[in-house]
């Protein structure tokens, strides 16, 4: 079920390794699962002490062995799971070469967002979500006929949504 409900992860490995011209032997989930310690109650639904309250993904391309791309993924309810996992928000690109190179994008509510439910807060991962898709459009409608990827359009850019003043 994780990697059924995840499996769009899979597609952002392939694309990866086609961006970086590398041929993959085989593209493989791993998923670890946590447990709530206590009762947990999120107003609309609960879960009991006992339960899955936490996954965490890695979605591998692995080539002679090795994985040569990885995209992670961790979620967690609650303040109580066993293994008590830290989060690091944000997106996170570590590269590991010559030289290495990490950096990460955080994101967060502009300061006048007002939140009264975690629903409010959950607007902003669905803007986050759909920002990309939504800026392609121009590209997407000016290429070739067919199935394109980001490989196949000019850098998606905000332009337009900027305003001057």
């Amino acid at each position: 079920m994780t990697e059924s409900g995840t499996a769009v992860f899979g597609d952002a490995v392939r694309l990866v390794a086609d961006a970086l011209r590398l041929e993959l032997d085989d593209i493989v989930c791993e998923a670890e699962y946590a447990q709530t310690t206590r009762d947990l109650d999120l107003g609309s639904w609960s879960i009991p002490a006992g339960h899955v309250a936490g996954v965490s993904i890695s979605w591998q391309g692995r080539r002679a062995g090795r994985t040569v791309i990885a995209l992670n993924a961790r979620w967690r309810k609650g303040e109580h799971l066993d293994p008590d996992w830290s989060i690091e928000h944000g997106y996170i690109i570590d590269i590991q070469g010559r030289p290495c190179v990490r950096t990460k994008l955080e994101v967060y509510p502009p300061s006048d967002f007002q939140a009264q439910t975690f629903s409010d807060f959950m607007i902003l991962g669905m803007i986050m979500t759909a920002l990309p898709a939504v800026n392609a459009i121009p590209s997407v409608c000016a290429a070739r006929p067919g199935i394109v990827t980001y490989l196949d359009l000019p850098l998606i850019t905000a332009r337009g949504w900027v305003s001057p003043s």
